[in-house]
């Protein structure tokens, strides 16, 4: 399997135009975000990667990040991280970017170990100047 660097695979700056996507997304099935498919991900970053492999690596990890955001929203509920409502939130470019620094490097043989939330909060307070 093709490894990667993640510095130079994986900018902030695609990781942001990828959030943006994402919520313009989401935004359409609101307030059932989790209606959106893997398919459209899928769709989205082949057609913004153009390399099947590249197009892989961001995918598995921005998924990833999307979905410990999703289950971890109400932890993230305080001041200026997020705000989250009945089936909607919103949150703050710290933990976007914080989002970033914990996903975009995990090896392809990590994927699906566990991010602990209390080493990313503790990293948005950080963020965040808290």
């Amino acid at each position: 399997m093709e490894t990667h660097d993640p510095t130079g695979v994986y900018t902030l700056k695609e990781w942001l135009s990828d959030y943006t996507w994402f919520c313009q997304e989401t935004h359409k099935y609101a307030p059932d975000s989790a209606s959106m498919g893997r398919e459209e991900f899928e769709a989205y970053f082949l057609r913004t990667r153009g390399n099947p492999s590249l197009a892989n690596h961001c995918l598995e990890r921005f998924v990833r990040a999307v979905s410990f955001l999703e289950a971890n929203i109400r932890a993230l509920d305080f001041g200026k991280a997020a705000v989250a409502g009945e089936g909607q939130f919103m949150v703050s470019k710290a933990v976007v970017i914080t989002l970033y620094r914990f996903f975009v490097a995990i090896p392809d043989a990590d994927i699906d170990v566990e991010v602990p939330l209390d080493q990313f909060l503790e990293q948005v307070k950080y963020e965040l100047g808290l």
